[in-house]
């Protein structure tokens, strides 16, 4: 698949443009600046800062992706060398601002997220609600519009 870093999958490479480099990959996904590739039948970007969260199971051979608006992906990974390392360090640099806000009975965590690859862009807050609390709770969306008005 790769050959000192290069994107060798010819239908990867028509995707993301002749010169890109791997950070990681195996087979089926491949780890890059700006986004994750992931191969289910036809290549996938994602960009970083739509990934939520990533778990790896070492006994299933199995990578989990959560996604922005809550879509779940399962991707089996034989032999995933540094995948897991690279996507946990990319998720992280897309976070810029994070703190969990808590009042009885609910609790959220609001975050600004931008692409690692994209210092300059503004980002995009988010929201993720502990269950039993309504993102649009009024007491949230107060609480993120006092850390917006106090970060920006």
């Amino acid at each position: 698949m790769l050959l000192r870093n290069a994107i060798v999958d010819p239908d990867l490479a028509a995707l993301v443009g002749a010169r890109a480099r791997a950070l990681a990959s195996a087979p089926n996904v491949v780890a890059l600046l700006a986004s994750l590739a992931v191969k289910d039948g036809s290549w996938r970007l994602i960009p970083w800062e739509q990934v939520d969260s990533a778990t790896w199971s070492d006994a299933g051979r199995q990578l989990r992706l959560t996604l922005a608006g809550g879509e779940i992906l399962d991707v089996s990974v034989s032999k995933p060398s540094r995948l897991p390392e690279v996507i946990q360090e990319r998720v992280l640099a897309s976070i810029v601002f994070a703190t969990t806000v808590s009042w009885p009975g609910h609790a959220a965590t609001i975050a600004k997220r931008r692409g690692p690859a994209a210092p300059d862009d503004a980002g995009e807050w988010r929201i993720a609600a502990a269950p039993g609390t309504d993102p649009n709770d009024p007491h949230l969306l107060a609480e993120l519009a006092r850390i917006q008005a106090e970060y920006e």
